[in-house]
């Protein structure tokens, strides 16, 4: 349990218990003494009052045995039964006798004054001897009895017994009680005062007692306490003197050496964390720094400024002791001079006049020729390039070298007078091979981004769309203008991102038709194709697109020139040629050409896969009279509408040809049986059936159709197949045209077909 008191509160409630204790004792023994008091007192008025009631008592028994004999006598003797009970009833009153009786000789009693009956007896033997003449005396609870003989001239002539209430001795008592409650109530009062008194006391010298104790006990802990706290804090606090020779006095002066002992480890530890902190510190810039430097090694920047920004971080070191001044050196292999590539904070005299230095000459000069550090603390006679006004410096020269080739140098100006620092120098070698790798590979990028900037140059001179594409994943390194243009993108749109995304707007690579650039990719040869690309807007461009390998140096193609030449005007000229040679100009149906092609295809599938194709042939029934009436605009807009409900009434998979004027037909691949040829055939008949609004008001016609069904009926050979079928249709058709018109009829069902 903890008890949050101070010690001045602690030696308080000790002093407080103490009291407390003290007070209970003396209430204790004033109460015993009282006590004990009590009873002796009680029992010095119980035998006062005792001895007082006796006293009375045997006088009272005396007067009654003095003077009631002699009363007597005479009425005894004469044996005045009257007058003894008169006398008896006047001596009780007045002797305040409880009960007086006349008893004779014989014991019976001859006068009570109304007390008793006469023949009451009373035993008279004890009194009968010679020597009774001495009253007997018998007490009980309630009274006292008193028998005595009567004698007149020393004859016995009878008995006096008197009987006194023992009612008395109750009142002695009550008045003994009384007295007695009186006397310790007297008491009590008197030990009260004391007993209040002594405690009253005992609770100021307690209070007393403990302020002088707590003073003088707790003031030195109290000390104690402030300096532990001020250790605790990490002050230094004035040393605790307790006077005496006693343990508190001991423990202070313990405590004053070990404060003083803490507070030098304390200075000691705060000089070692404030040194450590400050290697630590200066260990946390270079570290800082060093990782810069590594950051600006893997920049996309040019060279220059790479160099110039490590000449900042490299100013930014408190710990060196360097001016916020430098420059770096590269070496120009050709010629062996030192080109300055970066400088900070030079005088223009000192950056004009050193911009180009040979080997051996100044001081970074001598460090390029020697391969080592050269230090300076002043401008000695190894400063061979000096201005007017140049003030008092030093150098560090470090040569940046892998083996015993040199790369550049390194140059820091130092203060006048500045000792050399080998951690200094140490910390510097490394920061000049950290600038190897810089120098190296920013020439090469240098190199690279000219080359670059060539083969830009190159792609933008380009009339054709140009794309450079990673053949490992088939993402864009770079596109030309061109290709920005004719495709509606915008550089965040294509480079980084894949070809098949771009072009095709395909998440996966093209697997559909041959890839030119999957192909360079596993030949490494130049291979083309025609392809289908897409615009921004989701356009058509038809290109002829071809892939160029570009190889590494080991050979391996890494890349390709993707070239897409766009023939998309060329493909819609030929689309149109095409058009105009296999189509109808009027209703777009295919023409005769591209239906005598369908048909020999649709007879050799239906001849290889065995199964039945048919032909029917159309002629419109009154269409002569409805161009003459309204017009050849009129029957022209006919014709177009009859070759579009003709294909609302046959398959997909069916063909409708126009073969010139008024005469169509149709090509039924894969039919399964006659009736569904039939149900084609009226259900073109009912639709050229329903009236026609064209330009001028409404007209009706019919069609008279013929049908051939494949395989034909007899031996015909493969090249007149075609021929005999239309021949047969047609055959059919007119015979529908001379009998019946507007209806259907198949070759075979003629009676008399034609040969």
């Amino acid at each position: 349990m903890v008890y949050n008191l101070t010690i001045r509160k602690k030696y308080a409630i000790s002093i407080c218990v103490i009291s407390i204790c003290l007070v209970a004792a003396v209430i204790f023994i004033a109460d015993h003494i009282g006590y004990k008091n009590t009873i002796i007192l009680r029992n010095n008025l119980k035998d006062q009052f005792i001895s007082q009631y006796e006293q009375d008592r045997q006088n009272k028994l005396k007067r009654v045995a003095a003077n009631l004999p002699p009363l007597f006598a005479g009425a005894l003797d004469r044996r005045d039964i009257e007058g003894m009970n008169l006398l008896t009833k006047q001596l009780k009153s007045v002797m305040n006798i409880s009960s007086l009786q006349i008893v004779d000789l014989t014991g019976k009693v001859i006068a009570d004054g109304g007390d008793a009956a006469p023949s009451s007896n009373v035993d008279v033997s004890k009194l009968n001897p010679p020597n009774g003449h001495s009253p007997i005396i018998s007490n009980t609870d309630s009274e006292t009895v008193l028998l005595f003989p009567a004698e007149i001239n020393n004859n016995r002539i009878g008995y006096i017994q008197a009987a006194f209430s023992n009612q008395r001795m109750a009142d002695f008592l009550r008045q003994y009680e009384a007295a007695h409650n009186r006397e310790f109530k007297e008491l009590d009062m008197k030990m009260s005062r004391v007993v209040m008194t002594l405690i009253l006391v005992i609770i100021a010298a307690s209070i007393a007692l403990s302020i002088v104790l707590s003073k003088w006990l707790s003031g030195p802990l109290v000390e104690l306490k402030d300096a532990a706290w001020a250790v605790y804090n990490g002050e230094n606090p004035q040393p605790v003197h307790i006077k005496g020779s006693n343990e508190l006095a001991e423990f202070a002066g313990i405590f004053n050496k070990m404060a003083a002992k803490i507070a030098n480890y304390t200075d000691e530890l705060q000089n070692s964390v404030a040194s450590r902190t400050k290697e630590l510190d200066d260990t946390l810039q270079t570290q800082r720094v060093t990782n810069s430097i590594l950051r600006i090694a893997i920049e996309n920047d040019t060279l220059q400024r790479k160099l110039q920004t490590i000449l900042d971080l490299l100013f930014t070191i408190g710990w060196i002791g360097i001016q916020h001044k430098g420059s770096i050196f590269l070496v120009d292999d050709s010629s062996q001079y030192l080109i300055m590539a970066a400088e900070r904070n030079l005088n223009p005299s000192s950056s004009g006049n050193c911009s180009t230095l040979p080997f051996g000459m100044c001081l970074c000069g001598r460090a390029a020729a020697t391969g080592e550090v050269v230090f300076a603390d002043c401008l000695n006679e190894l400063h061979d390039i000096g201005f007017d006004g140049m003030q008092e410096h030093g150098h560090y020269c470090i040569p940046i070298k892998s083996g015993s080739k040199i790369h550049g140098v390194l140059n820091l100006y130092v203060e006048h007078g500045h000792k050399r620092n080998p951690v200094e120098e140490e910390f510097l070698t490394a920061v000049a091979n950290s600038l190897l790798g810089i120098i190296e590979n920013g020439l090469a990028i240098d190199a690279v981004n000219q080359s670059n900037q060539f083969v830009h140059t190159v792609l933008n001179s380009m009339n054709d769309a140009l794309v450079v594409i990673n053949v490992g994943n088939y993402k864009i390194a770079e596109a030309n203008a061109v290709f920005y243009k004719e495709y509606g993108l915008r550089q965040g749109d294509v480079t980084g991102n894949t070809c098949h995304s771009v072009i095709h707007n395909d998440k996966k690579p093209c697997k559909q038709h041959r890839c030119p650039i999957a192909e360079t990719a596993e030949t490494g040869e130049f291979a083309s194709a025609e392809h289908i690309h897409y615009d921004a807007e989701g356009r058509e461009i038809y290109v002829n697109c071809s892939s160029s390998p570009i190889r590494n140096a080991r050979g391996t193609v890494m890349q390709c020139v993707y070239m897409l030449k766009n023939i998309t005007e060329r493909k819609l000229l030929q689309r149109q040629l095409e058009q105009m040679a296999h189509y109808d100009a009027l209703t777009r149906l295919p023409n005769r050409t591209l239906f005598m092609d369908r048909l020999a295809s649709a007879l050799e599938m239906a001849k290889r896969e065995g199964h039945k194709a048919a032909l029917l042939f159309i002629d419109l029934d009154g269409f002569k009279q409805v161009n003459d009436t309204f017009g050849h605009d009129s029957g022209d807009m006919l014709l177009k509408e009859v070759a579009a409900r003709l294909l609302a009434s046959v398959r997909k998979t069916d063909t409708v040809s126009r073969l010139g004027g008024d005469e169509f037909t149709v090509i039924l691949s894969k039919v399964k049986d006659r009736d569904s040829i039939v149900t084609i055939a009226e259900k073109i008949i009912t639709a050229l059936s329903e009236p026609f609004q064209i330009k001028g008001g409404v007209c009706s016609i019919g069609a008279s159709i013929g049908i051939e069904t494949y395989p034909l009926s007899g031996i015909i050979e493969d090249d007149k197949k075609i021929e005999t079928m239309l021949k047969h249709t047609d055959i059919a058709m007119y015979e529908v045209k001379k009998e019946l018109k507007n209806n259907y009829r198949f070759y075979d069902e003629m009676t008399a077909p034609q040969n």
